[in-house]
């Protein structure tokens, strides 16, 4: 193949890794932050009450630890932004992964909505969810101390949180063609949001500036776009509990199989 054709292609991939990466950033930072207003006032409401634990955190006792696993005793001094962006640099992962890799995030927020997706723990699951993507779509990938070492843990933190997030997953790990697409349509969607969302900022900037921040201000309206602590409302139709792998490889054998790919 001609350099300059080689070089085509990789433009053309680097675009479309930067156009989902655009797109996951904005999602998962409206996820987190609703989640986090959800949580505060959770928080607020159980402290009003006198007796027992409140419903969501009895279910989440019922369904195990949900994404504890992932929690990190304080918030990494890196943006979600800027992480993906690393890991994309030094990982080299196609859009395709990144795209399957939300998907991965999204079915374990919802199986565990009790255990919602924060600050706290929104880096270590792209971290693990981008590691167990590339070992399904990609021939040739990083082990996991690679993984490891560019995501700023350790080699062991990221085995442990890999086979977490498996079990989490009840290792359904493929993710079919109408499935994929639904959520690349999804994270294009996104992506328009964040520039609408930019531009508007811009325009109340420019308005502020020109004495007319009331009119904006009188005429502004609260929007929902997608329920707490998940991301994308049509889950359980374009993607039904019964997961392909859970029927035809046994949880035993994928997971052997994972395990070897990591030290390739």
């Amino acid at each position: 193949m001609p350099s300059s054709t080689m070089e085509d292609v990789a433009g053309g991939e680097a675009e479309a890794v930067a156009l989902v990466l655009e797109g996951i950033v904005h999602a998962l930072e409206r996820m987190v932050a609703r989640n986090e207003r959800v949580t505060r006032a959770d928080a607020e409401e159980e402290e009003e009450e006198e007796e027992g634990e409140t419903a969501a955190l009895g279910a989440e006792r019922m369904q195990g630890r949900g994404l504890a696993a992932f929690r990190g005793t304080r918030s990494p001094g890196i943006s979600v932004g800027k992480y993906l962006e690393r890991l994309w640099r030094y990982t080299g992962c196609s859009a395709s992964c990144f795209v399957v890799s939300f998907v991965y995030i999204d079915r374990a927020a919802h199986r565990h909505p009790a255990s919602p997706v924060v600050s706290l723990n929104v880096h270590r699951l792209v971290l693990t969810s981008l590691l167990i993507a590339s070992k399904v779509l990609d021939d040739k990938h990083h082990n996991n101390a690679f993984f490891a070492k560019v995501g700023g843990v350790s080699n062991a933190e990221l085995n442990r949180m890999e086979l977490e997030l498996l079990f989490l997953l009840d290792f359904g790990l493929v993710v079919s063609s109408r499935v994929f697409e639904s959520y690349r349509r999804h994270l294009e969607k996104e992506k328009m949001l964040a520039r609408a969302t930019q531009e508007m900022g811009r325009a109340v900037v420019d308005a502020s500036a020109n004495g007319g921040v009331h009119g904006l201000r009188n005429g502004s309206s609260r929007h929902s776009f997608s329920s707490p602590r998940c991301s994308i409302d049509c889950y359980y139709i374009t993607n039904p509990p019964s997961l392909a792998w859970k029927h035809h490889t046994s949880p035993l054998l994928l997971l052997l199989l994972l395990l070897l790919r990591s030290h390739r």
